[in-house]
């Protein structure tokens, strides 16, 4: 008999309500035949968990042979942004020795598989070991999608181009680090399609994002989503503004005091990054003119960004080798 792990025993930086948000997601959704669920960025596999065990519990995900498929490259880079977290993660709870090196690539699946083994071996959940560049959708239809990997717009369109066009009206949608100080490009082409009325902004947990689907996507316009996001960095920083705005309107913003103004703060990064320093420093001066106050979060997080230049790309880049 294989040990069911819960989300909480399982090592990773998903707070305690996103797991919740998850798991109530998968258990509560009704699925029609053959739905697919898709979760893109896994780490040691505690959201994934979670999924899991509210679609364990959703007799319409079981009795419709529908299936969960997780998509990870499952390994970092030694030099990268994203091994010191791996490592850390691992020796707590004293795996640090199931962790795979060969050469300067570091494959953290074995941990995956330890805790994520009974619901693999149920037929509940499928991994898939790629990068997003060459992840390719399963199945026809996505009625539930967690979106944990992609930081940047350049690697979220590999997702847009095949993934969201399987997705149904009324599907959920979870953006994992929507609030987040370095996903500037992420929360600009999310902001357009709420705007655009593909999707509906609901809530938030944490740093998590959950949007319902509205209308289907299709080629064109997916291609014109893509075409406004490379059109100049004016786009991005007015869609991050569009993003802040609705924010600002719903009431379902989980601490707001702490994750709302980490949208200005990606706003910020992408000035800096951009060499536009002086946009950067004049979007703080309006951020405290409209009587917004620092506290030890936001001042945390400018810190990180100061830390690593305004820029996390190079880091990125050598963990999903671009």
């Amino acid at each position: 008999m294989y040990k069911i792990f819960f989300g909480k025993e399982i090592p990773g930086m998903i707070e305690p309500c996103e797991q919740i948000l998850l798991q109530e997601c998968a258990k509560n959704m009704e699925f029609d035949q053959h739905d697919i669920v898709t979760e893109f960025g896994t780490f040691f596999g505690r959201s994934t968990s979670c999924i899991s065990a509210g679609l364990k519990e959703n007799d319409s995900f079981n009795n419709k042979r529908c299936r969960f498929y997780a998509y990870d490259s499952f390994e970092c880079d030694l030099s990268g942004g994203f091994y010191p977290h791996v490592y850390s993660f691992a020796k707590q709870s004293n795996l640090e020795n199931s962790l795979e090196i060969k050469g300067s690539r570091v494959s953290f699946y074995p941990i995956f598989k330890y805790y994520l083994d009974y619901y693999i071996k149920s037929g509940i959940l499928f991994p898939e070991k790629e990068e997003l560049k060459n992840s390719f959708p399963k199945g026809e239809h996505i009625k539930l999608m967690h979106i944990d990997s992609p930081k940047f717009y350049n690697e979220f369109k590999f997702i847009l181009y095949r993934f969201f066009p399987k997705l149904k009206i009324g599907s959920h949608i979870v953006f994992q680090d929507f609030y987040y100080h370095w996903s500037a490009t992420l929360i600009a082409v999310i902001g357009m399609m709420v705007k655009e009325g593909f999707l509906s902004f609901e809530k938030s947990a944490a740093t998590s994002l959950l949007c319902i689907v509205k209308k289907p996507f299709n080629l064109e316009q997916i291609n014109k989503i893509n075409l406004a996001m490379y059109g100049g960095g004016s786009t991005v920083t007015e869609l991050i503004d569009f993003a802040i705005e609705i924010s600002n309107k719903n009431n379902e913003i989980d601490r707001r005091e702490i994750f709302q103004p980490r949208l200005n703060l990606a706003k910020v990064q992408w000035f800096f990054e951009n060499k536009e320093h002086d946009k950067a420093v004049q979007e703080i001066e309006e951020f405290f003119n409209r009587k917004n106050k620092a506290n030890n979060s936001l001042v945390n997080d400018f810190f990180e960004l100061m830390r690593y230049g305004f820029s996390m790309k190079q880091l990125y880049n050598k963990d999903h080798r671009l």
